[in-house]
């Protein structure tokens, strides 16, 4: 009994979102509606993505990398630039969730080598942050920006036309973000020695393709496929990787998932949103993705406005915040968690802080931008 809750303690995100799901289930009586709770899609392609992540890792890939990454860069504020940018910008192609789990684990394996370990807590929160504003860049970016682009039937140019100006603004944030970033010269003394085993590469890299595939074909058939191909694969031919995924990271979206159901059927709660969502689209978005996160927010507000820019706007900023506001943030947490000298209290605490600068930034801004152009 002591393991089992010294363990509920280690993974306090998971008990939290357990609780939460299950309160709801007393709420919410278990019937045939639960079986659509769950996002299976996600919960495949999430798998997928951690089975190679964790397969590359365990042949050295981010090791190696990160020694021509560090080569490259001349000081820690242009390593730090480029630490930030690849999940900013290819967010946006490959979604956030995405970009995260590929570039955290690399940015602290970079950080490790040029024993730079104190800039961890720095680089990933910005990365989370960066890339949740650089996926709301295109339809694909996010899983709420598919939801709302196609729910509305809105047209590529109008949806660029609405994203636009905040991508722009969320670039020069970046840049602002680099200048507390001295110009240190990187330790390059301690390189390691590590190689790459082609074989596995060659596996793991055939198997990464396949996931990425599966982000952009729309075929829920074909996701399941890659998933079962991949952990199958990994069973028979390196199994002890299966260790190394977070399997209570994907027990906690399925807690998240039943909670968000339950609480979209609670006649009460659906009443008051009716009430105060109109005229205050934006604002109402912001605020309950930071109790639900921004996917299921994008979801449940969808029903009371045909307002989409001020919803598409309010959702993708309601993604700062707080840890929940948007599963990739808690991805990121998840998997700096997972770092052998993680310092989660202050990991939370600078997280919190620099959600809350950039969302009122960003609030301001759209605010504005709604004002004038919406």
């Amino acid at each position: 009994m002591k393991t089992i809750l010294k363990k509920l303690k280690k993974e306090a995100v998971f008990t939290a979102a357990f609780i939460l799901a299950l309160i709801s289930c007393f709420i919410i009586k278990p019937d045939v509606k639960y079986l659509s709770y769950v996002d299976l899609k996600v919960i495949a392609l999430l798998f997928s993505l951690m089975a190679v992540v964790a397969g590359l890792k365990s042949i050295n890939v981010f090791t190696v990398c990160a020694e021509k990454i560090i080569s490259k860069a001349s000081d820690m504020r242009e390593l730090t630039a480029i630490l930030l940018a690849l999940p900013f910008f290819l967010s946006a192609l490959i979604t956030n969730d995405v970009a995260l789990i590929t570039f955290v684990p690399f940015a602290i394996e970079t950080l490790r080598i040029c024993s730079k370990e104190d800039k961890i807590i720095y680089i990933v929160v910005l990365q989370s942050i960066f890339a949740n504003i650089g996926s709301m860049f295109t339809p694909m970016g996010n899983p709420q920006n598919l939801y709302i682009y196609s729910y509305y039937g809105i047209s590529a140019v109008e949806f660029l036309k609405i994203t636009l100006p905040v991508f722009m603004l969320s670039c020069a944030l970046l840049i602002i973000c680099l200048f507390p970033v001295k110009r240190e010269k990187l330790n390059r003394s301690n390189k390691s020695e590590y190689k790459i085993n082609k074989k596995f590469f060659i596996f793991y890299m055939f198997f990464a393709i396949l996931a990425l595939a599966a982000v952009f074909i729309s075929k829920q058939s074909f996701t399941f496929f890659v998933a079962l191909l991949i952990f199958a694969s990994v069973f028979i031919f390196d199994r002890n990787v299966l260790k190394n995924i977070d399997w209570f990271l994907l027990l906690t979206f399925i807690c998240f998932f039943i909670f968000v159901g339950n609480a979209g059927r609670i006649d009460s709660l659906r009443s008051i949103m009716e009430s105060a969502v109109k005229g205050h689209e934006f604002i109402c978005s912001v605020i309950l993705s930071q109790f639900i996160s921004n996917v299921p927010c994008a979801v449940m507000l969808s029903g009371f406005t045909k307002n989409y820019a001020a919803l598409l706007l309010g959702v993708n900023t309601g993604g700062l915040g707080t840890l929940v506001a948007s599963l990739a943030s808690l991805i990121a947490f998840r998997l700096y968690s997972g770092y052998k000298k993680a310092d989660k209290k202050k990991y939370l605490l600078f997280f919190s802080a620099a959600n809350l600068i950039f969302l009122l930034i960003l609030s301001a801004f759209c605010s504005i931008m709604l004002y004038k152009y919406f």
